[in-house]
């Protein structure tokens, strides 16, 4: 059995059974928690050599929160919903975290989330996980839903059995005729809830550790719906407001306050491992197009570029991805604003491929880029160009534009 009713009755209904009478007696705060857990504890029971379909939801390569979250939400909902039983159908549904179980720390904000929700982060299946076990179903149904990214570069073993995609980034086309749930908005989760809210808002109603969750990750992703801050939209700020509705006692900005705290704090993380916690490969267009690759670093440019090992690590860590190019985007807020500060470090070995990014880059004039290297060692300037830029441009905006570069 793969997910029942969390009250005590064992009655064999779905969670969300409107038959289960019982479940009306139980807290409901406390009985979604529960769920929410015995659905992750219920990923060690499973046998999966007496399972003959699969779904998986896969977020994206950077496993932030987003991607993370938005996965467990929609495959618990559709687990819960469906009533689905290995017993019973042989089918599961499962969301896949795309980076190793011991890499999902680096991701300190959901770290942080999990433990404020009581669920443990390493019950989740990671990407790891799934290696170990893909071997065991390749002869059987499996059907894949890509959430928090579109692309065909990340999981190219699971391409052909892609179905769905749900996203807030601009369509790649890389894949046609599936379904498609794809708007510009500041957070892919804020597309969940809207879903979910059109399509079943009693489940909201009735999942205040759910809602809480989504609403965490909308205002980690929209910096506490700052209008802006460039990716803030009004439907984020209408889908945060009626999440809140169904969360007894929340405090947004606490909460916000909490997760970006826990999202900053990288004074103890090394050099190498703040440069993979969110890294993300750009896609190239054309196969004649270097191997450019953007990590993004919420800290000061000036302070992580100064650290003693910092040049040592970025060749590292392009060497290992046989990257061309490397871009650090920095972001950091100055004390008592909400304002955004970027800044972009443009890492390459090769001084005419930097200057025809620089100039590539310069075409977009709305980034507004400001050349600001003045900070850096002689040592790093023979490979590198800092420079600051508008706010509002993130790396949703940066990596589309970069993946049209070609030499």
């Amino acid at each position: 059995m793969f997910s029942r009713c969390s009250c005590c009755c064992d009655c064999g209904n779905s969670l969300l059974s409107p038959q289960c009478s019982t479940a009306e007696t139980v807290d409901m705060n406390e009985k979604t928690q529960h769920g929410l857990r015995n659905y992750l504890q219920k990923f060690k029971e499973i046998d999966f050599e007496e399972v003959k379909s699969i779904e998986l939801i896969v977020g994206n390569e950077s496993a932030d929160l987003d991607s993370i979250v938005c996965p467990l939400v929609l495959a618990y909902y559709r687990s819960c919903k469906i009533n689905i039983q290995i017993d019973e159908s042989n089918s599961i549904c499962l969301p896949v975290v795309w980076c190793h179980k011991d890499d999902v720390e680096l991701t300190t904000e959901a770290v942080a989330l999990f433990k404020d929700t009581c669920l443990p982060i390493k019950d989740l299946l990671f990407q790891n996980d799934w290696e170990a076990l893909k071997e065991k179903f390749s002869h059987k149904d499996l059907k894949v839903t890509l959430v928090d990214h579109n692309h065909a570069r990340e999981h190219p073993d699971l391409n052909e059995f892609v179905v769905e995609i749900i996203d807030h980034r601009i369509d790649t086309n890389d894949f046609t005729n599936i379904s498609k749930k794809i708007q510009l908005l500041g957070s892919c989760s804020s597309i969940i809830a809207q879903w979910l809210h059109q399509t079943d808002s009693e489940f909201l109603v009735n999942s205040p550790d759910v809602c809480k969750m989504l609403l965490a990750t909308i205002l980690v992703d929209t910096y506490n719906l700052d209008l802006h801050s460039g990716r803030t939209t009004e439907q984020d700020i209408f889908i945060a407001e009626l999440l809140s509705s169904y969360i007894e006692d929340v405090d947004t900005d606490e909460l916000f306050t909490k997760l970006q705290k826990a999202k900053m704090d990288i004074s103890s993380m090394s050099t190498y491992n703040i440069l993979r916690k969110d890294y993300k490969c750009v896609q190239k267009k054309d196969e004649k197009a270097p191997n450019v690759g953007i990590s993004s670093a919420v800290i000061e440019g000036s302070i992580f570029i100064s650290r003693k090992d910092f040049l040592e690590n970025v060749l590292k860590h392009m060497n290992l991805l046989k990257l061309d190019v490397l871009m650090i985007m920095f972001l950091h807020f100055n004390k008592g604003s909400t304002e955004p500060i970027r800044q972009i470090l443009l890492v390459s070995e090769s001084n005419n491929l930097r200057l025809k990014i620089e100039e590539f880059m310069l075409q977009e004039q709305d980034l507004n880029l400001m050349k600001n290297d003045f900070i850096l060692s002689e040592e790093l300037r023979k490979i590198a160009i800092l420079y600051g830029h508008n706010p509002k441009w993130s790396r949703k905006k940066v990596m589309p534009v970069m993946s049209g570069f070609t030499l």
